[in-house]
């Protein structure tokens, strides 16, 4: 099994998602970012786009969800993404 880190998805409003991923891709202005466990820590402006995720242990397709745009840190195999 993949080694796994933590993902957090908020908005101003509602915090979206919170849990054990595997995997990440992130749309910014150089095109799409991937980011497994260990990645070096990271500030990044995310754009419009789709941002992709694959839970711990998911044989499933990865989940998706379109952003207007927003921020991600990546710290200690923790994500913190905040979206519009």
């Amino acid at each position: 099994m993949a080694k796994s880190f933590s993902l957090e998805i908020k908005t101003p409003e509602a915090l979206i998602f919170s849990g054990e991923i595997e995997s990440l891709i992130v749309p910014h202005n150089d095109g799409l970012q991937g980011y497994l466990a260990d990645h070096e820590p990271v500030l990044r402006e995310l754009v419009q786009g789709t941002l992709e995720y694959r839970k711990r242990g998911s044989s499933s397709e990865a989940e998706k969800v379109e952003i207007e745009g927003g921020f991600m840190t990546f710290s200690h195999n923790k994500a913190i993404i905040f979206i519009r």
